[in-house]
């Protein structure tokens, strides 16, 4: 589903999430915060300066290969509903969690 966000024209659009919520993906979208780390390695590759934080800790073998500024990104972890709200406070307007 991100490579389908990612590669949709830019404006404004609205869809159907799985919850059955429309949500709409404003014009451009400048922070990503990647529900695992599949998805933020992907994020990363594409546009690291959008990459709210890590899903996880990095281990320390894995900071080896990120450059520093991306490596000490800030980590929500947590339970998925307490990740959530300390994304929706670093994000103000960004809806009500």
């Amino acid at each position: 589903m991100l490579l389908v966000i990612l590669a949709l024209p830019a404006h404004a659009r609205g869809f159907t999430d799985s919850a059955g919520r429309v949500v709409e993906l404003p014009e451009q979208v400048n922070t990503v915060f990647a529900a695992g780390p599949p998805a933020a390695i992907i994020v990363y590759i594409l546009k690291p300066e959008a990459l709210s934080g890590w899903p996880r800790a990095l281990r320390p073998e894995e900071r080896d290969y990120i450059p520093s500024p991306f490596a000490t990104s800030p980590r929500p972890g947590g339970s998925p509903g307490a990740a959530a709200r300390r994304i929706s406070n670093a994000c103000p307007g960004s809806g009500r969690i």
